[in-house]
């Protein structure tokens, strides 16, 4: 779920229900294991609950943002970051001055670097240069070479002036496309990168 591979989320879900109703424990051992079932199928329904509401959320998220509701659409990629939150809240901040959600370390993957691109996508129609530099920032901090992140993040440095940033994040982003060029990534037998 957090690499957006949700078709395989579903299969490994639904293989391991399959699989838990399958099994059978020796007698001696039945209240442990129902214990442990509990649990497990608990669990599992938490996350098949968390991968309904990613859909869900990066569905609307995506349509508002097509639509030019680009406020509405931060709002939705900031709610969906929430999913991963703990129950103690701990997993994702939320910056009040900026409105900017930041992903915690014990939450994340590619889904969460493309949320805050898309976030930062959202403010930087907005105008909000600094909110879109902090949110391509949260998503380089994710993914270290995520390029539309670190162009956007260069684009807004431009448009805040602060000059020496943004001719950094521009040469980052170079030497990472001429890199590209000379290596293609990712290789045949792996999935798409940031």
């Amino acid at each position: 779920r957090l690499e957006e591979r949700y078709k395989a989320a579903v299969q490994t879900g639904t293989a391991l229900a399959e699989f838990d109703n399958a099994s059978s424990p020796r007698e001696d051992d039945v209240r442990a294991s129902l214990r442990r079932s509990y649990a497990e199928k608990a669990r599992l329904k938490e996350e098949f609950l968390k991968l309904e509401r990613t859909i869900k959320l990066k569905e609307e998220g995506d349509a508002l943002f097509r639509d030019g509701y680009f406020d509405r659409a931060a709002q939705m990629y900031g709610e969906y970051l929430t999913v991963d939150e703990s129950p103690n809240g701990n997993s994702a901040t939320k910056n009040g001055a900026t409105g900017a959600t930041r992903s915690g370390v014990d939450s994340g993957g590619k889904i969460h670097a493309v949320l805050h691109s898309n976030r930062a996508a959202c403010f930087s129609s907005l105008g909000r240069y600094r909110d879109a530099v902090a949110e391509s920032t949260y998503a380089i901090d994710i993914h270290s070479m995520y390029m539309k992140a670190i162009l956007r993040r260069a684009r807004c440095f431009v448009k805040v002036k602060d000059i020496s940033r943004a001719q950094a994040d521009f040469n980052r982003w170079i030497v990472l496309v001429e890199g590209a060029r000379k290596l293609p990534y990712p290789p045949a037998n792996q999935g798409p990168s940031c």
